[in-house]
Parts: C-alpha cells; sequence; structure tokens
C-alpha cells in the first residue's frame, strides 16, 4: 500500500492499480452521524491512477491560484516521498508494473 495523503492510498493488485479514496461524507439525517464516502477506482497503469489522485485533488480549486498552489503542494510532497526510502518500493512496484502478463 502506498498512501498519497489522509484520504487516498494506491494499492497494486495481480492486474491492476486500485486508487482508495475514504473522505468524510454528508450527515445520516435519521441518525445525525456523520457518514464517510468510500470510492476505488482501477487502473491499468500506476501512472494513471497517479493522473486520478491529481484530478481529483485539483477538482476542489475554486480558481487559478489556488490550483497552482495545491499543485506545488503536491509537487512538493512527491519530492518528500522519492526522498524517502518508500522511493525504492515505488520503483520497484512501477518496474513490476512494466513487466508483460504471462
Amino acid at each position: 500500500m502506498i498512501k498519497l495523503d489522509e484520504n487516498y492510498r494506491i494499492e497494486p493488485d495481480s492486474s491492476n492499480w486500485a486508487l482508495h479514496c475514504e473522505k468524510a461524507g454528508g450527515r445520516n439525517p435519521k441518525t445525525g452521524e456523520q457518514g464517510t464516502s468510500r470510492t476505488v477506482s482501477y487502473h491499468g497503469r500506476l501512472e494513471y491512477a497517479l493522473r486520478q489522485y491529481l484530478d481529483d485533488s485539483l477538482k476542489d480549486c475554486p480558481d487559478i491560484q489556488t490550483m497552482f498552489a495545491k499543485i506545488d503542494e503536491l509537487h512538493t510532497r512527491f519530492d518528500a516521498f522519492c526522498a524517502d526510502k518508500t522511493w525504492a518500493t515505488l520503483k520497484e512496484l512501477r518496474k513490476n508494473d512494466a513487466k508483460p502478463q504471462a
């Protein structure tokens, strides 16, 4: 599992990359309890899962300045991720993604 932020993570399986998102949802009108929204999208390549994450992350931006700030934040986060020991894990997963399926 690769944790991207507090809401998103990526998990590889035998043939796909699963992008998981878990966010606070709306309140249940009967109980008043906070709900949780969970979505999973499946991607044939890691690149596509990361593109979906980027796309989802930018959708809440109200203007272009906020969008650029969010892109800078994500760039910084990925730089930190790459500098961490988990970069070796990501590179290994990427190599496995490039291998032809039997």
